[in-house]
């Protein structure tokens, strides 16, 4: 049960750090072109899928 349980938190940290990823490269992207066309009027949320 408690391996369980260690398991299912690992998955989640992994996502987590997946996920953090995912945002900093995005960001990254929209500094590398700040004159891509969607970046200004979609406050983050609509880019990162």
């Amino acid at each position: 049960m408690l391996e369980e349980k260690q398991s299912q938190q690992q998955t989640l940290v992994y996502e987590q750090k997946a996920q953090q990823a995912k945002l900093e490269q995005a960001r990254n992207e929209r500094e590398k072109d700040p004159f891509r066309p969607g970046v200004f009027h979609s406050a983050g949320s609509a880019t990162i899928k």
